[in-house]
């Protein structure tokens, strides 16, 4: 969970606490602002902007096992395929060439 406001701190976060869930298959449910807005899609959890979507977002998580599983799995997938070490090692790597 990471409801912020709307403002420029919120929009300059790096979205880390969402990285560090979804990397353990955990469906990440967050305010649309700054890299949020990169970082979860429709497969990987939801965005939400008012009160009533906070709520539908979280019943339907509790209530659906198979939606959580799935959403936590491809979180993590692409946590793996964009975010790991091993996904950033040869770029981080090739500064020193």
């Amino acid at each position: 969970l990471m409801p912020l406001e709307e403002d420029l701190w919120s929009q300059g976060k790096c979205g880390f606490k969402i990285i560090q869930y979804m990397a353990l298959g955990i469906p990440a449910v967050a305010s649309p602002v700054g890299v949020n807005n990169d970082l979860i899609n429709k497969s990987t959890g939801f965005l939400c902007s008012t009160p009533e979507q906070w709520y539908t977002a979280l019943s339907t998580l509790l209530s659906d096992d198979s939606l959580r599983v799935e959403m936590g799995k491809n979180g993590r997938d692409k946590i793996i395929r964009f975010y790991s070490i091993q996904a950033n090692a040869g770029p981080f790597l090739s500064l020193f060439d």
